[in-house]
């Protein structure tokens, strides 16, 4: 073991068992010292305009509606992590980062349909709405990667982060965009108290649950060509050879996300 930042492609990769390796970024034998470090965001906001469409059901303290309608939805997400590796270096301390950045988003555009019932007595109420939209989404993967080590013998240039971290290499980075079919079913539940004719305290619970979407941490192949990573000696660029990994997934899953509100009406 090299007594300084392991990097890839320059004695980093350690067998663990057949057929796997390991990246090295810390050990007690080769004085290395090392810390993986990950930090994850998700953005979802909505647009939508319904109308009632007809009555279904009326009686003296229920009544029941079709609406119809349109809703935007938009859900971006990003996992970013961060290798770090240092030790001393002919009495220098050095330090290799490594990152891998993943970055998705979903953009729904939809029809939808639905019932919204409501019961009502002098003092409460309760309502209930269920809808699904049924559209196609548009979605964009962002994969980049970083690694940067000091050493003149892996680059030319002091200091410089070259394309590739871990799971972000050559072969999977760049900007990706694909369209999938989607179901966006919601439920809404509330539940009312009138104190007076003009006013209304109310509480709810909704569901929002999203049948194909891109998600972040889906992206990663753990199949590494270790060819392509890190860097060649002499300050080279690698150069990719054999099988092309790791490969761009575009991988789709489900999304579901659920919250409680409160609010106050007050009617003039």
């Amino acid at each position: 073991m090299a007594p300084y930042p392991i990097a890839a492609n320059s004695g980093g990769w350690q067998n663990v068992i057949e057929g796997q390796t390991a990246l090295l970024l810390a050990s007690s034998l080769s004085q290395l010292q090392g810390a993986v470090t990950a930090t994850s965001s998700t953005q979802l906001w909505g647009v939508e305009l319904n109308g009632l469409f007809f009555r279904l059901f009326d009686r003296s303290r229920f009544c029941l509606d079709a609406l119809v309608g349109f809703l935007y939805d938009d859900l971006a997400e990003t996992l970013k992590m961060q290798y770090i590796s240092n030790g001393p270096a002919g009495g220098t301390f050095l330090e290799a980062i490594l990152t891998d950045d993943f970055s998705v988003h979903n953009g729904i555009f939809a029809g939808q349909v639905g019932v919204q019932g409501k019961w009502t007595s002098k003092w409460v109420y309760c309502s209930f709405l269920a809808k699904v939209g049924l559209s196609g989404a548009e979605q964009k993967s962002e994969i980049s990667g970083t690694f940067s080590d000091p050493l003149p013998t892996l680059y030319t240039s002091y200091g410089v982060g070259t394309s590739g971290g871990i799971f972000a290499q050559p072969s999977n980075s760049g900007r990706h965009i694909q369209n999938k079919f989607i179901v966006v079913p919601e439920r809404i539940v509330r539940l009312g108290f009138n104190p007076t004719s003009q006013c209304s305290i109310s509480v709810g619970y909704d569901i929002l649950f999203f049948s194909n979407v891109l998600r972040p941490g889906q992206q990663i192949d753990q199949s590494i060509n270790e060819t392509q990573a890190g860097a060649s000696g002499g300050g080279k660029t690698p150069t990719l050879t054999g099988v092309s990994e790791p490969a761009l997934l575009m991988k789709n899953s489900c999304y579901w996300t659920q919250g409680i509100n409160a609010g106050i009406q007050v009617q003039f």
